[in-house]
């Protein structure tokens, strides 16, 4: 079954920004987009390390893998360019208050 949890304080994230969480044991990338809020994993499927270490700013809406370049819609989890063969896997979010919450498996 299914919950959120919570994740982080929605003024820690302004528009552009990207920061590294981790959630029920996941780590995920969580991106502020125009002042909404999307969550995608934080490991990239080509090199199986992370994307983000810690807080850092987006290119529009796309986050950078530092280790192959590959580039990732962080709205979506699509791959835009680069060697990885595959998307980042999206998790549902909700803001609940000031809380960003994360759907993950219970």
């Amino acid at each position: 079954m299914s919950e959120f949890k919570m994740a982080l304080k929605a003024e820690y994230l302004k528009p552009g920004e990207m920061v590294r969480v981790e959630v029920a044991s996941i780590q995920m990338l969580i991106g502020n987009v125009n002042g909404e809020f999307y969550a995608v994993s934080n490991i990239c499927p080509h090199s199986n390390r992370p994307i983000a270490e810690h807080k850092g700013s987006m290119n529009e809406n796309q986050v950078k893998c530092p280790h192959h370049g590959s580039v990732f819609d962080v709205t979506t989890g699509d791959l835009v360019r680069g060697l990885a063969t595959e998307c980042l896997p999206k998790y549902a979010i909700r803001v609940e208050g000031e809380n960003v919450l994360v759907e993950v498996d219970g």
